[in-house]
């Protein structure tokens, strides 16, 4: 088997049907299509097992409901091909991508494919995948580093990449939390030789849609997950030498706790205000450059940071 494409599903009985369909439109005969069925309580499984009766490369589990980690986890279990890609049950391929994928990682030999998507609010089934033959070859982890701080959200996706299984080891989803994708690419990136990144090839549809996990608003949740995504790549890239990507990582640290701190103070919730408070402030300490009197102040009552959060970000991205 050449590539086994994971699809994490929870509830999404209305959109399934087009993320299946993608997967039987794609003119490549040695995938396997992995079904994950996290436990649904609505029409997702029947949905499931009807799918697989129609195409031999589908294979359905089914599962108590664990959260998305816990459900890639348990396809990467049973996968057997030479190349692994995740997807979303709510999202969509578009036509010919897996077999323009694969080609580009059999000539480069890359251990991973990095590709970009675009937004959509609606499913497009007849689009086909191009490719304009561009693409660069990235050796140095440095440079793939880099590239995950410039690139962002496309670069931290797990559903962007085409990943040599052997390159991904014993590599598991953090199970439990939320921005699990950049817990698994942080770890991803120190195991890989070589990755080419084609960001301007976007086969992958990112379905736009009120309730998934990206536009939920405000959950104290994602706000301890980010703050230790962040300091376990920190702490990483510190490990591996990478002080001045370590630098740019905790100054967009600072920035993301900035903005969950004032969303925490405009739900009123304290215990997670009091946390980014102190996270804040622990940041600040080691680059407070004579803000110390705001500091203690913000110490004393959280809500009065304002002033001295917005000079002590300001001064951070002056030294970057």
């Amino acid at each position: 088997m050449d590539i086994s494409v994971i699809v994490a599903i929870y509830n999404v009985e209305k959109y399934l049907n087009d993320c299946i369909e993608s997967l039987i439109n794609q003119d490549f005969s040695t995938a396997e299509f992995i079904l994950v069925n996290d436990g649904s309580s609505d029409k997702s499984s029947q949905i499931c097992d009807k799918a697989q009766l129609s195409d031999s490369r589908i294979k359905v589990i089914n599962k108590n409901n664990g959260g998305l980690s816990d459900a890639r986890n348990a396809g990467l279990e049973v996968a057997t091909g030479k190349f692994i890609m995740f997807i979303d049950g709510d999202d969509v391929l578009d036509r010919g991508a897996l077999s323009i994928l694969f080609r580009i990682a059999q000539q480069t030999d890359s251990d991973l494919v990095q590709y970009g998507y675009r937004e959509t609010s609606s499913a497009d089934l007849h689009a086909h995948a191009t490719f304009n033959g561009k693409y660069e070859y990235v050796t140095d982890r440095h440079d793939m580093y880099m590239r995950l701080y410039q690139l962002g959200g496309i670069a931290a996706s797990g559903c962007t990449k085409l990943i040599k299984r052997r390159a991904i080891k014993n590599l598991k989803f953090a199970f439990g939390k939320l921005h699990e994708d950049e817990f698994f690419t942080t770890e991803l990136l120190a195991s890989v030789r070589s990755v080419t990144y084609i960001t301007d090839f976007t086969p992958y549809q990112y379905i736009i849609r009120a309730g998934s996990i990206i536009t939920c608003g405000f959950n104290p949740k994602r706000v301890y997950d980010l703050s230790a995504m962040y300091e376990k790549r920190i702490k990483k890239l510190n490990d591996l030498g990478f002080s001045d990507l370590a630098d740019a990582f905790q100054t967009r640290y600072f920035s993301n706790l900035y903005i969950q701190y004032h969303k925490s103070c405009f739900a009123n919730n304290k215990e997670c205000t009091r946390f980014t408070c102190k996270k804040l402030i622990g940041l600040g300490s080691a680059h407070s450059d004579g803000l110390n009197y705001e500091m203690r102040v913000a110490k004393v009552w959280p809500r009065l940071m304002l002033p001295f959060l917005y000079r002590l970000r300001s001064a951070l991205h002056k030294r970057l």
